[in-house]
């Protein structure tokens, strides 16, 4: 290292680092400078002053000590090299609704900003961090850090991920953010068709994505919430010679229809604008003749026409929910966020609504009133449902959304490849083990023709008729060069198992069917339905079925709740109390069923005790569904195995729904 030249001060004495040969010309990287007046209070004199000598300058404590001599008016400002931390800045202010569609995110950004040079391109790549972002004059554009490729490279490869189409004008379809485990309803709920490698979106995208997806949301369910709603209606007034309450019946042909449009899903794929097309029409049809079906036609001929109308609700609603959810995870991050708050305020509009018109409209105690509020609610749900329709061609008519689906189908499509690929390899593996079992055993006998076995096993040139005509040996060179477990450890990583999904996660799944099985087989139909009531509250069904949606709105936001304080971290239970605490609500079925089997009683009959229990009941339900989201969808690491564990939740939501309804309806 070249010397530097010594430095004296005005009095002619030399600084302390270069009489002692010590020279440290750059400070270190991350070093910050600092008032030295906020470290102590006197500053430091330099040794002419305490000899008396001419007056100096103050010292400058640092790697490199010199003293400089110049007026006190034109002395520097002391500094100090200690390191210090950055302040945090203070929290950004952000509107109402800005906060409802992100449900209070308190993600950790991991993202690393830095500006766009040379050196910290070098710096970023050498950074264990796994992407890096760069400040733009229009958005903040990503870059991906690809692991042993150069940048060049990455760049290259992330165009191959968009079809072969290139981006534009330095902009890439990586978002800047890591993801270590779930922290709130959207941390887990995104994961179902979403990933971390999500593309980045301006902020009029998001707005657009996140009014679509939530008039998408609050369209699937709306139906379902009035159907609740009317039910008990329905049943007394509009089928009064019927001995049975079909109620549960309507509910649980709305489940089944959900659970085949899920199973259906998990084959042919949800990334497809066309099923939320069929829904919205379907929809609309269904809406508009449910009315009818119900008040003009004989009894009887009602009955059937009800369930088939609840059932074609269903499949409207199923693929809302299914494509809805899995094409929300290509577009900005909130949207999938939004889908769900969409579908907490179609439970409380729908009981808002529904008793606005009870209570100030149509009476529900008569079968005209009942008809009214039936030709009300379902015309606004058809309404809904034409605006979602319309919302979401209005939607991909942008070029950010159609490249955004175009790439989720063709990751879709190139893992369907990569299973045909495996199922291909797996029959040349098994050929070759036979292969390699024949010829072991005709190594051991001396007196056995090797080709007069090959020929009478049939295996002389052709392996496998699926494979096609290979010879013997170039498919023993390529199947058994290398040890079998060395090539399940290289395809695994690129190939995923439905079973193995199914494994990993059947606790949670366990979890989400048990937490409706006890939900829907308490309520409705036994509470509030027939529970024995001492006052004489009017419309007290439309009452307790209020409460409930509140109730599970409120405990859908409890794990939020978790990232507010630190006192309140315990709403976010660990994935191995989710069981026992779902379990825990079997306490329920003592005051509901005590409430069915006794009368007179003054507090077990009473209404405001009910509607304290159900209250209750309906936090702890949306509670632990939450929670049974979160878990089932973020413990799988692969995006590939996230498309599977979001439908599984949703088949094992509709199996508990389905039973718990049936059952209720048997026994009760």
């Amino acid at each position: 290292m070249k010397s530097l030249p010594t430095l004296t001060s005005a009095a002619g004495y030399p600084c302390s680092a270069c009489a002692e040969g010590i020279h440290t010309p750059s400070r270190p990287n991350g070093i910050h400078l600092v008032p030295l007046s906020l470290q102590r209070a006197e500053s430091v004199v330099s040794p002419s002053q305490s000899r008396g000598g001419p007056r100096s300058g103050r010292r400058f404590p640092s790697s490199h000590t010199r003293a400089i001599s110049e007026p006190a008016e034109a002395r520097p400002r002391p500094l100090s090299l200690r390191p210090t931390s950055q302040p945090s800045p203070p929290p950004k202010r952000q509107s109402v609704l800005f906060r409802t569609f992100n449900l209070l995110p308190w993600h950790r950004q991991r993202t690393l900003v830095l500006p766009p040079t040379e050196e910290t391109v070098a710096q970023a790549a050498a950074s264990s961090r796994p992407t890096f972002r760069y400040p733009d004059a229009a958005t903040l554009t990503d870059y991906s850090l690809r692991e042993g490729l150069p940048m060049s490279t990455a760049g290259e490869s992330a165009a191959e991920d968009l079809g072969g189409a290139s981006a534009v004008a330095g902009r890439s379809i990586f978002e800047g953010e890591s993801y270590e485990g779930p922290e709130s309803i959207i941390d887990g709920i995104d994961d179902i068709c979403g990933s971390h490698g999500a593309a980045s979106f301006s902020p009029k995208a998001a707005r657009i994505g996140n009014t679509v997806f939530g008039l998408l949301g609050f369209s699937s369910l709306v139906g379902w919430n009035f159907t609740i709603n009317l039910a008990p209606y329905i049943s007394a007034q509009l089928f009064p010679d019927s001995a049975t309450h079909w109620d549960n019946s309507f509910l649980a042909m709305f489940q089944i229809a959900i659970l085949l449009v899920q199973a259906c899903l998990l084959w042919i794929g949800a990334l497809r604008k066309s099923l939320l097309f069929i829904g919205g029409c379907l929809s609309v049809v269904v809406f508009s003749i449910l009315t009818p079906v119900l008040a003009y036609l004989p009894e009887t001929v009602a009955i059937t026409g009800m369930h088939l109308m609840c059932f074609l609700t269903g499949l409207s609603s199923g693929l809302f929910q299914g494509a809805g959810f899995a094409i929300a995870g290509a577009m900005p991050k909130t949207c999938v966020g939004a889908v769900s708050v969409g579908q907490g305020l179609a439970g409380v509009g729908a009981f808002l609504l529904s008793t606005l018109l009870g209570f100030a409209v149509f009476p529900l105690d008569t079968r005209v009133g009942v008809q009214t509020t039936a030709w009300t609610v379902y015309l606004f749900s058809a309404l809904v449902a034409l605006l979602s329709a319309v919302s979401v061609s209005y939607l991909f008519q942008q070029p950010w959304a159609r490249r955004a689906l175009k790439k989720a189908s063709q990751q879709r499509t190139e893992r369907m490849r990569l299973s045909v690929r495996r199922q291909q390899e797996r029959e040349i593996d098994e050929a070759a083990a036979e292969i390699e079992a024949v010829e072991n055993s005709v190594t051991e006998s001396d007196d056995v023709d090797l080709e007069a076995a090959s020929d009478e096993e049939g295996m002389s040139t052709v392996v496998h008729g699926d494979v096609g005509a290979k010879p013997i040996s170039p498919i023993l060179v390529e199947a058994c060069a290398e040890p079998s477990s060395r090539r399940i450890r290289h395809r695994a990583p690129e190939l995923y198992s439905k079973w193995h999904v199914l494994q990993t996660v059947f606790p949670e799944l366990l979890s989400i069917f048990l937490n409706f099985f006890i939900t829907m087989n308490l309520f409705p139909r036994v509470g509030p339905v027939l529970w024995k009531y001492s006052q004489n509250i009017s419309n007290h069904f439309l009452i307790l079925f209020g409460v409930f949606s509140v109730g599970d709105v409120a405990g859908r936001w409890l794990p939020d709740l978790s990232q507010a304080t630190t006192r309140l971290q315990w709403l976010m239970l660990p994935r191995t109390w989710l069981l026992p605490a779902v379990l825990f609500r079997t306490i329920f079925y003592v005051p509901f069923c005590l409430g069915y089997k006794v009368e007179g009683a003054p507090v077990i009959n009473d209404f405001w005790w009910y509607v304290i229990v159900m209250f209750l009941f309906a936090v702890t339900h949306g509670w632990t569904s939450t929670l049974g989201y979160i878990y089932c969808v973020s413990i799988p690491s692969r995006l590939d195995e996230k498309e599977i564990a979001g439908p599984l939740a949703v088949i094992a939501l509709s199996l508990g729904l389905v039973t718990g309804l049936y059952i209720a309806f048997l026994v009760y």
